[in-house]
């Protein structure tokens, strides 16, 4: 197989499907929890607007 007249796939590989499905499979769930703990460590906008609220509001309550 050629690709821009340079060879790029010279055999039919060593990896079965079945191999090759797992190492997709077992790749697609680290990068899911992955990307599931970087959301959980981020504030939302709303969690943020609400902190500046609560602050706000012990601010006016001491004066």
């Amino acid at each position: 197989m050629t690709l821009n007249d340079r060879d790029i796939l010279t055999h039919a590989g060593k990896i079965s499907h079945e191999m090759a499905r797992q190492l997709a499979e077992g790749e697609y769930d680290k990068f899911h929890t992955n990307r599931l703990t970087e959301s959980s460590k981020q504030i939302s906008d709303f969690d943020k607007v609400v902190k500046q609220i609560e602050s706000t509001k012990k601010k006016g309550a001491k004066s």
